[in-house]
């Protein structure tokens, strides 16, 4: 084989691996990412705890996401109009149950009310969480700010009364965090971080709406 189609396949090899990681850094290998555990190590942000809960049992609804976010893919974003996709990473958990749990941790950790259910529980409430995922997207330079970017989540909560499904009360929450390495786990990273601090202001809301 000559030394022009040796260079000639190299050169594919190298082109056919840069289309297989993410949008920046190097290579890695596959992984399964939890947007769950990285919203728990972000820590709580929390809503701050109350003297004397309220005597309501709450439930959180299974979330919406939507479709572009609500796969095992990981979004990220380099130009305005185009949505893509880490190619070896993927998440641990569907989204929409990790956002799930994180909201029924920080509605438990608010101290704000008697009892918090999760979606699947088969228990009467009095009052229900419904949340719609509109964005949790990472957002990679030149779209994000340098060096990494940034990520969001953004949603809209609805207060629902369960005994007659009447919204007492309903808010969009959004936050943005810097991403601290150029791979699919920094970007993971700032979104569990972008989830609790919404999950905790959603928690501080619902808690507000009833007293």
């Amino acid at each position: 084989m000559g030394a022009r189609a040796i260079l000639l396949i190299l050169g594919t090899s190298l082109t056919v691996g840069a289309c297989a990681v993410g949008p920046q850094g190097p290579a890695q290998a596959p992984a399964r990412l939890s947007l769950e555990a990285a919203a728990r190590a972000a820590g709580s942000g929390a809503a701050h705890g109350v003297s004397q809960s309220l005597p309501l049992t709450v439930q959180v609804s299974t979330p919406w996401v939507a479709p572009a976010f609500a796969g095992e893919r990981i979004a990220y974003r380099r130009e305005p109009l185009r949505l893509e996709y880490y190619t070896l990473s993927r998440w641990a958990e569907p989204p929409q149950e990790a956002v799930a749990v994180v909201l029924t941790r920080h509605l438990e950790e608010s101290g704000a009310f008697r009892v918090v259910l999760p979606p699947q529980a088969r228990l009467p409430a009095d009052r229900r969480l419904a949340v719609d995922v509109d964005l949790m997207e990472e957002r990679v330079p030149p779209v994000g700010p340098t060096p990494y970017g940034e990520a969001e989540v953004a949603l809209r909560a609805r207060w629902v009364q369960a005994s007659d499904g009447k919204v007492l009360a309903s808010r969009r929450f959004g936050a943005t965090v810097s991403v601290p390495r150029p791979d699919a786990e920094g970007a993971v990273l700032a979104l569990g971080e972008a989830l609790a601090r919404v999950s905790a202001e959603v928690a501080r809301w619902a808690a507000e709406v009833e007293r």
